[in-house]
């Protein structure tokens, strides 16, 4: 609950909820409001789910690598579940957010195979992302931006191509 609406559950633990200052400015005074089905997830109240819902497909513009997200619904999702991860990443501008920090990872990686890992085959390429983006998983989640981004790299034919040494 907003502070400004509720200052006495300013430092009322269950009211506290961890998130950077984008997450924290872009939730706003807005709290739990079913009727409008415009809220955001609350790691105390709600089951996080494991089941992929986060999704890339990276393009290009003039050979320069994009990344576009969008979320997903699959069988194991509920409808409430889905209907609710929506609105948590719609309310604070999640997808977005990931494109617009998604070139500095991209470049990264891309550099830092053609450096470090000096692949000289595209499966190379696909085995490093794949273990990359399952240390990501091991430490954040299913649904992390990177998780889902590193796996999007290593099914991006242009992509791996571009980072092997031997083209």
């Amino acid at each position: 609950m907003p502070r400004s609406i509720f200052p006495e559950f300013a430092v009322f633990s269950l009211n506290l909820l961890p998130c950077c200052d984008t997450c924290n400015k872009h939730k706003s005074n807005v709290f739990i409001n079913n009727l409008e089905g415009n809220r955001q997830i609350n790691l105390y109240y709600d089951n996080l789910i494991s089941e992929r819902y986060l999704n890339v497909s990276i393009s290009y513009k003039d050979d320069v690598p994009i990344a576009e997200y969008s979320l997903m619904q699959t069988s194991g999702i509920s409808d409430s579940q889905f209907c609710l991860i929506k609105s948590h990443y719609t309310k604070l501008k999640l997808l977005e957010r990931f494109r617009k920090a998604s070139p500095e990872v991209l470049s990264e990686t891309q550099s830092s195979i053609k450096t470090h890992i000096k692949a000289k085959s595209i499966e190379r390429v696909r085995q490093f992302l794949s273990e990359e983006a399952e240390r990501l998983r091991d430490r954040f989640s299913n649904n992390h931006w990177k998780v889902v981004l590193h796996e999007g790299m290593a099914n991006s034919s242009k992509f791996t191509e571009g980072c092997c040494l031997t083209q």
